[in-house]
This record gives structure tokens, sequence and C-alpha cells, in this order.
């Protein structure tokens, strides 16, 4: 399947609300969506954007449009959002601003992907004639080689014709073809120095198919579920690659890896490595992270950072004395594209400010739930609230921030363990924002749900993609109060609902790591002060002891 995405934003730097300037009765944007329509082999035109006034107006016209994050720089970013919320094996992509677009061209860019397997990227070229157009530092040059290649993208005017001899000169046309594959590790690089400079940002392209640094060696400690994921994700990212591995647990699936492997961390982290992901129960990750950090080893740890307040607490003090080290822990659910697209809506303000938060975090337990490892409180710390609810606690304060007022629940209620199955926790923000949490491990069927309400309007993300599919389908709705009179269908205003097929949310938490590295970045998201401010609430609650259910 292939689909078009049309990147648009009223923010344009030469042209501000270019996108929507009428021509010949219609907006700009909407001459370039019908003309993508009219191209061969193309089965689905989507515009991306992060401007409400522009979803209306794709909408108004019956066309399809997306909301990304409105902190895109380059369009090729802002595509690669919008891919995971698109079916499509290949992605065309085409400026908003070409409203003389001929749609011959998305045909004659995607044909390649299309008859050759091996390609990963299509760049579709134009001979440059004018000589106006060599010196306009607007129009995107590009040298290629013999066989067709481009070799280097810039704005200056090249080749330099030092010899008048037959060279072909070509410009960028602004229609790229990506396989979705390509495009998703393509988002997850880095920008680079050059790209910037240039401000092209195909020339990560070429970083990619020409990777020049070294990738990050990568020790995983701890190969269970979670470590087997990380493996994959370090395998996914051409700046990572797996080092070593340390798990004694599970010697047959180690040794198949080809990978120097260790029956002690310890000896793990005293080798050749770059980064440590410590995949560990919770009672271990204090102690091999400090250790790591002291060799000068960049971290990453599942959550939860420990088993309590005091393990986040000696971690940190850790980083302090590691500040060249980076530190990120393993709070995937904000990366997750429900999660993206719904704080994307928010923080555009269309709906207002947040009032109300509501968040069920279930798991279906199970005849062997008790026998966890993750209830025993000298490996786990904690029941279900630090396992499970520590992400929703996560997203919330992701949404709103610090929480001021906590109040809390636990109760084994259900089986036989010493930690609790289910809690309750009712919090509020400086602000006066409200926010309740479920989590339970007596769901009997695996639940996600977040409701935000908010002045205008409400968003609730439903279900997770996951391994098993069990949460259901990832879904996002949007409602929106009703307009001032009207009285059609109170209590049930209208909803737009999109659902999710596509998860990258392991890959992009790595990605940013790599990012943070490569270029000496702090860790803004799922930092040590993230995964503090959550473990304080689950410290709070966890002041008074869980309550046993009484027999009737």
């Amino acid at each position: 399947m292939v689909t078009v995405v049309i990147p648009a934003r009223m923010a344009s730097s030469r042209y501000p609300g270019k996108p929507l300037v009428p021509i010949l009765g219609l907006p700009m944007l909407e001459h370039v969506r019908r003309r993508a329509v009219l191209a061969r082999g193309v089965d689905l035109v989507a515009v991306a954007t992060c401007d409400e006034a522009i979803m209306q107006s794709v909408i108004s016209y019956g066309g399809n449009a997306v909301m990304t994050k409105p902190t895109h720089e380059r369009c090729t970013d802002r595509v690669a959002e919008a891919m995971m919320k698109l079916p499509g094996e290949i992605i065309a992509m085409v400026n908003g601003d070409e409203p003389l677009l001929d749609p011959l061209s998305i045909t004659q860019v995607i044909t390649p992907l299309l008859e050759n397997a091996e390609l990963d990227v299509v760049n579709l070229l134009s001979p440059l004639e004018a000589e106006g157009d060599y010196l306009n530092t607007n129009i995107v040059k590009a040298v290629c080689d013999q066989a067709g290649s481009v070799i280097y993208l810039t704005r200056a005017p090249i080749p330099f014709f030092r010899h008048r001899l037959s060279v072909p000169v070509y410009r960028q046309t602004g229609i790229m073809a990506f396989r979705t594959t390509f495009l998703s590790r393509f988002s997850m690089l880095p920008e680079t120095p050059l790209e910037i400079t240039e401000s092209v940002d195909m020339l990560r392209v070429l970083r990619v198919q020409r990777a020049v640094t070294r990738p990050l060696r990568a020790g995983v400690v701890g190969y269970g579920y979670m470590g087997q994921i990380r493996h994959r994700n370090i395998a996914n990212n051409p700046d990572t690659e797996l080092a070593a591995i340390c798990d004694p647990f599970c010697p047959d699936a180690v040794s198949a890896l080809k990978v120097p492997t260790y029956q002690l961390w310890q000896d793990l982290i005293s080798d050749d490595l770059d980064v440590v992901f410590v995949c560990t129960p919770n009672n271990l990750i204090p102690e091999v992270a400090i250790e790591a950090l002291r060799n000068n080893l960049h971290v990453f740890c599942e959550k939860p950072p420990g088993r309590n307040l005091g393990d986040i607490e000696r971690i940190r003090a850790a980083e302090l004395l590691s500040p060249r080290c980076k530190l990120q822990f393993g709070f995937n659910h904000r990366h997750h594209p429900g999660i993206i697209e719904g704080k994307a809506i928010i923080d555009s303000g269309t709906l207002g400010d947040i009032l109300t938060l509501r968040g069920t975090y279930g798991k279906s337990g199970g005849y062997d739930f008790h026998k966890s490892w993750r209830n025993d409180p000298a490996l786990g710390g904690g029941g279900i609230l630090l396992d499970q609810g520590l992400h929703m606690l996560d997203l919330f304060c992701f949404f709103v921030g610090e929480f001021s007022d906590v109040m809390g629940m636990r109760g084994i209620l259900a089986y036989e363990i010493p930690v609790e199955d289910n809690a309750v926790l009712i919090l509020r923000t400086p602000r006066g924002q409200l926010a309740q949490l479920h989590s339970s491990a007596t769901s009997w069927k695996h639940t996600f749900r977040l409701e935000i309400g908010c002045e205008r309007g409400y968003i609730v993300v439903t279900g997770l993609l996951s391994k098993t599919g069990s949460y259901g389908r990832e879904t996002l709705v949007i409602g929106r109060q009703h307009a001032p009179g009207d009285r059609s269908a109170v209590g049930n205003p209208r909803e737009e609902t999109i659902y999710y097929d596509t998860d990258l949310s392991w890959d992009i938490e790595v990605a940013h790591l790599v990012d943070c590295i490569r270029h000496d970045k702090p860790v803004f998201s799922g930092a040590s002060g993230d995964a503090l401010r959550a473990m304080k609430i689950i410290d709070t609650v966890y002041q008074l002891p869980p309550i046993k259910r009484t027999l009737a």
C-alpha cells in the first residue's frame, strides 16, 4: 500500500499561513491534495499538521488529516510521526506549497520502490537550468555520482564550474518516497550538524546510508522479557550494537547470540562498553546502575527505578557525581502513539486547560499471579501500584506536572500476597487540577484507560499496543464541548476516533538516549527527575500498610 503524506503548518518562516492562502477559490494546500489524489499507484493521501485550522480545512473538503506535534522543525520528522497513524509500506512525501504539482511526479518517485525491493528511499530531482535558480539559496541543489545516487545536497551553488564541462546540475523537487521501515530508522536519528547548517533534512538520509561513527557498544544486564525487547531496540538502531549480555538464568538463549556473556554483572560493566541497559528485578536496579555510572557508562534502567524512594535518591546521587553520563528510565508509555497525539492536541491549546485526569490500569491477574517475584517485597519492593500504576502516574505528571496533595489506599483483596493487588489514589496539583488512579491486579481483563478533561473538551486513550494485543487496539477519542447555542445531542458531543496499529515506543526511548549521548544533551524524557517525581507519590501512599479484605 502506498500513502502520500503532505506535511503542512501555518508557521512558515517565509510566508506564515501559506497552506490556507486561497487560489482560485481553494486553499493552496487543497490544490496540492487534490492533485496528489490523481496520482496513479497511490492508495491514500493524508495531510500531516500541527494546526487545528489546517486539520479542519482538510476535513471540510473531504480529505484525510492527522495531528502531529508542533515541535517538528523538519518536514520529514512530521511525516515520520504521521506514518505511525497511517497504513502503507511506502510513504511518499509531497510539499504542501506546490499547487501545480504534476501527479505523474508522485508515480515516478514511488515506482522504483515498487519495482526494486532493495531500495529504501527515492528523492525526485529535476534538471536545474536557469542561472538564477543555481544561485538561489531557497533551492536545494543535488550533486550525484554517475549512477545517479546523491552524493550531497546543499543550498550553495554547486558544482563550481572551474572548467566548462557538460556536468548536469539538479534541484530537489520536494517529492520523496520512503519505505516505512527506513523512515522509522531515519526519524530516530538526531539531526546532523550539516543538516542543521544547511537546513536540509535529507542530509540525514545520507547518514543513515553511510554511517561514519562507531556504533555505541551496549551491554544488557538481564535477558528476560524486557532484556529481549531492549536487544531488539539495540538491533533496530543504526547507532547501537549489542556487545555483551549478563543473565545466568537463561544460558541457552544468551549463548545463541554470539556475543560475550557474563555470569556476573560486575564483569559486564568492566567490559569495553558505552551504555548499559539494566533489565533486572527491582532490587538489583540501583546497585547495577550506580556501579555503571561510577564506571563512566551511560545507563538505561527499566521502571520502576528500584524498590523505594531511597533507591532512586541513591541513583540520582551517583548521577550527579558522573555529569558526563546520561541516565534514562523506561517510561515508554509517553511514546505510545495515542499519548503522543493526545499531548500534541492538548499542547496546541484547542481544548483549553486540563481540569481532571482519570486513569485505570489493570492486569488480568491469573492463577499463578501470587507466585511472581514482583509480589516479594525483598525483590519488588511493592505491589501493583509500583509495578504498573507507576506508568500512569508518570503520564499524569507528563500532562500536568507536580502534584502537591496525594491521598491513597491500598488493598489486598484477592491474593495471599504481602503487597497490594489494588490501589486507589486521588491527587491534586498546586493549581487545583484533580486526578484519580485505580491500579489493579484483579481486573480479570487487561485494561488501560486514560481520560483527560479540559475546559473545551476531552481526550480518552484506551488500549495499548502490546506484544500479545491483550489490552485491545490503541485508540484516541477527541471530544469537543458544544458550541454556544448548540442544543443538539446535549451530553453526547461529536467525537473523533483515531486508531493506531504501530508501536515504536521502545525504539523511540532508545533513540532519545542515543541522541543525548551523541550530542551531549540532557535527558528530558524519562529523566531521573521524572522517576523521582512518580516515586515520591508512591512513597506517600506506601506510608500506610495495605488493608487485607475480610471474608463476609
